[in-house]
């Protein structure tokens, strides 16, 4: 999470971590054994193919989408999406200087921190804890009300 330009500085998602969500969202709409291909996630996201799949292979390696390459490829939720919780979407896509345990710089000091805060560390860590507090509270079944069953998917 990083204060954005669009929205006064105000808390947000970066693009990447919303299409991961964006992604997982049309994910939770499919089948659980059908694999979407990157273009019809791009498409349905409004991004550009080659970042999303960038992004969705972050997903991979997090353990929230499986992955399969070829003519029948394409990508699916690795678990049921009232077991994927967005927390788990958005930290698969965090940036190495913005760790779990540290407030993103309101000020965009890459030095600030508890023990070298910058003006209004205190005060941007307190605004952060309602969004923090949805993505742990909040699962992917949470962003679909018209789902399918959750069946695991075989294999």
């Amino acid at each position: 999470m990083r204060p954005s330009p669009g929205n006064s500085g105000i808390p947000t998602l970066t693009l990447g971590q919303r299409y991961a969500l964006a992604a997982v969202a049309t994910l939770a709409r499919h089948p659980r054994d059908r694999y979407v291909p990157v273009a019809d996630l791009a498409a349905e996201a409004s991004a550009p193919g080659p970042f999303l799949a960038k992004v969705l292979s972050a997903l991979v390696v997090a353990g929230v989408l499986d992955g399969r390459r070829g003519h029948y490829g394409g990508y699916r939720l690795a678990r049921a999406p009232s077991r994927i919780r967005l927390h788990d979407v958005v930290s698969a896509l965090a940036t190495s200087d913005e760790p779990e345990d540290r407030n993103p710089c309101a000020m965009g000091a890459r030095a600030c921190s508890p023990r070298h805060p910058c003006g209004l560390h205190e005060q941007w860590g307190a605004a952060l804890v309602p969004l923090r507090t949805l993505l742990h509270d909040r699962t992917v079944a949470d962003l679909v009300k018209d789902a399918p069953a959750e069946v695991e998917p075989a294999g």
